[in-house]
This record gives C-alpha cells, structure tokens and sequence, in this order.
C-alpha cells in the first residue's frame, strides 16, 4: 500500500478511537450502567441507569426547554467524577428528535433552546474563569472549534457547523463603527482537521492559535457516539468539562480543556454513530435475551471481535445537514448581543 494510503486508512482507525472511547467496564459507581458488557457512549446521561440511586456528589435533573426534554447532570467534586468516569462539569442534553424531518417552526424552537443553554453555560464559565461579577461582556471573544473530517459524513458536524456561522474578530479589527453596527460579539472560528490529513493534533493547532487570537472562550462541535440507536442525531449534549477524547482506550489524545489550553471550553456535540456491539447488546436486552451472550460464548466472542464497527443514519447526510444549520444558528443567536 502507498504510504499515502496507509497514512489514511491509520487515520481513520485513529478517528474512532479518539472520538469513540470505550468507557472503563466494571464502573465502582451503582448508578452506572456497568452490567452491560458492551455498552459505550459519549452522553453522560446515558450512563446512568434509572434503577439506582444517584451516589453523593451526582445530581440529576430532567424538565423541559421550548418543548424539548431537557436533562442536566452534574459531577459537583472529583471525587465523584472519579466514581462516576466522568470529569467534574455540568452534562446537559436535549433531546430535540429528527430534526432533518422538521419543519421550520421545529428547527427553530430547536436552535432557539440550545442558543438558550449556551448562552447559560458560557457565561457560567466566564464566572468561574473570571469571579462572580463576570459577565460575557460585549468585548470579548469566542472562539469556535469545528473538530471531525470533512469528508466523513458521521465526524463532519463540526467542520459544517464552522462554515455556517457568523465570524466577526476581523470586522472588529478592521472596521470598529461597522462592528459596533453588528450588535454581535467578536467571533473567531476554525476546523482544524485531523492528525492524518495535517500532521498535527487538533489540540495543538487551537494551542498555538490561542497565543494570537486571545480568546475568553473556546467552543469545541464534535461528533460524539451514543449508548442507544435512538439517540442517533436526535440529542444535543453541552458540558462545562470539554473534550476528553481517547482517554477510554488508552489513546491518549491532547484533550480540549481548560487545564490543556488555558482557556475555558464548553463542548457541544451531537451523537452520529452507535457501536455495533453496543447496538446487538441493546436489540438483546430489549427483547429479553440478554443472558445469551453469556450462554453462547460464541456470541460474546463475535461482538467482541467486532468492536471497531460502527453504525450510522442512512439519513446522515440530511441529518447532518439539518443538526449543523440548526446549530451554527445557535452560536449565532447565543453570540449575538
């Protein structure tokens, strides 16, 4: 194989271990949904298992935002975020449905609920960064990060959601009474690609791009993986802890942090794909078969041999599409003053 090639085809393993982490099993926490061998996900929510008590230090709480089921799940101490495999932070989803099958009036309650939870968590960063009285005042900066592969539908969200929204750093720049006129704060934003198509880690490339841009915030779009088939494009996840990817598998990748950049992250990402042994484990329980992969261990042995196969919408393109407009809209609306 041409060594063009080969540096593709490990750039695309690379992918789904980096965005696709297999949470450790055996989680010591009894909220966690660690009975089930197979299970992985990137929604922080879907690790809770209904049937147990929360453990101290992890609170959860479900309403509804603009119509749409919304859950919030915070890890108050590391302590708990230890128990629980995930980093201390607040986890939010929305679960705003098949939005590439909405008309316009959903789309727009959609984006009009995720602009809502941004513009929160963003200014509760600002607090935690900057004091009490912080604000996400009118002179400060964004930056936003649209992480993935262009040309892979299921990791494009970032990358689409990047050339749909509203950059204005260099109007500010440029142009100042024009930006004034804008009423919208300044904008910076950039896809950074992927280590096989550039060489570089994208955390890297944000690193480096911090020391001239000088953002007060960073906004990471990612493509996450979901525990459950029905979560496939229809959920919004927000977390204050940024992007950890990698970490489940040992791949250790520079993570999307505050403690990593020096600058707070909010991560938003949208689950695109479901692991295949993950969806077989889900099909079984539901149908009440789950003790078969204990009796036959030919079937726990050809689920495990299939644990790089990943499964996507056939409508990706259309969801795709439609998650990463509804998106950018937000940031707009979120950014806007």
């Amino acid at each position: 194989m041409p060594k063009k090639e080969f540096l593709k085809s490990a750039a695309t393993k690379k992918f789904y271990s980096r965005h696709f982490p297999v949470p450790a099993r055996g989680c010591p926490a009894p909220c966690c949904k660690s009975t089930l061998k197979y299970f992985r996900s990137d929604l922080a929510a879907e690790w809770i298992d209904e049937q147990q008590p929360l453990p101290a230090g992890i609170r959860f709480e479900e309403g509804l935002l603009e119509g749409f089921s919304h859950g919030v799940l915070t890890v108050e101490n590391d302590d708990a975020g230890k128990l629980f495999g995930r980093a201390k932070g607040r986890y939010e989803t929305l679960q705003v449905g098949k939005l590439w099958l909405a008309d316009e009036r959903g789309c727009r309650r959609a984006s009009k609920a995720i602009s809502q939870r941004l513009f929160a968590l963003l200014c509760e960063l600002i607090k935690q960064s900057k004091g009490e009285d912080a604000a996400l005042s009118e002179d400060m900066t964004v930056l936003v990060a649209g992480l993935g592969n262009r040309r892979m539908t299921a990791d494009a969200l970032g990358p689409m959601v990047v050339e749909r929204i509203t950059v204005t750093r260099h109007v500010k720049l440029l142009d100042p009474p024009l930006f004034e006129r804008l009423s919208h704060r300044s904008v910076a934003a950039l896809a950074p690609g992927v280590l096989g198509d550039t060489g570089m880690e994208s955390a890297e490339t944000i690193k480096a791009l911090i020391s001239t841009v000088h953002p007060d915030l960073i906004l990471a779009v990612d493509a996450l993986a979901a525990g459950s088939s029905e979560r496939l494009a229809t959920t919004v996840q927000l977390s204050t802890a940024g992007i950890a990817p990698g970490s489940g598998v040992g791949n250790d990748r520079p993570a999307f942090t505050k403690a990593q950049l020096g600058v707070p992250v909010l991560a938003l990402g949208v689950p695109t794909v479901v692991d295949s042994s993950t969806l077989v484990e889900e099909v079984l329980q539901k149908a009440g078969l789950h003790e078969q992969l204990t009796a036959r261990p030919a079937l726990s042995s050809l689920l495990d041999n299939g644990r790089s196969f990943f499964v996507s919408l056939k409508e990706a393109d259309a969801a795709m599409e439609a998650l990463s407009t509804v998106i950018a809209n937000a940031i707009d609306s979120a950014l806007s003053i």
